[in-house]
């Protein structure tokens, strides 16, 4: 395997990665309004984006947007709906630009899966009100 700096390549993809979700972020930071419902992307560009880059991903969380994999959604859309929804939970609790600068600055030190973050939102189990959500379809 081929190290840049002690760093392996996995290592500076996620990195790469981070960095990009990053901009993402700070773009979504200055256009987030906590009043706005909350969205779910189905088939988004924004899932085959980071699992292209990253690692494969059921779903992400961007401010108040939740971009769920279409290949995963039939086979666990409740757990990762709900999981989703925690880490929207997290950023009200800790504001937009707090959650995911703690997120991604920790993220390479725990790792993706033991991310405390992470752990919270697979742990963590809430009531779906799925009327309070906008649905927006992508295929």
């Amino acid at each position: 395997m081929i190290c840049v700096h002690g760093m392996s390549m996995k290592t500076i993809k996620l990195r790469i990665c981070i960095l990009i979700l990053s901009l993402i972020v700070m773009i979504n930071c200055l256009m987030i309004d906590v009043r706005q419902p909350i969205t779910i992307y189905y088939n988004s560009w924004v899932t085959r984006f980071v699992s292209a880059c990253c690692q494969p991903i059921n779903g992400i969380t961007l401010g108040r947007n939740i971009f769920i994999d279409q290949n995963r959604w039939y086979e666990d859309s409740s757990f990762v709906l709900e999981h989703e929804l925690v880490h929207i939970q997290q950023i009200e609790q800790y504001s937009v630009l707090g959650f995911y600068t703690i997120y991604l600055a920790i993220t390479p030190w725990y790792g993706y899966e033991n991310n405390p973050y992470e752990v919270e939102a697979t742990k963590q189990k809430i009531n779906l009100d799925i009327s309070k959500f906008s649905l927006k379809i992508f295929e």
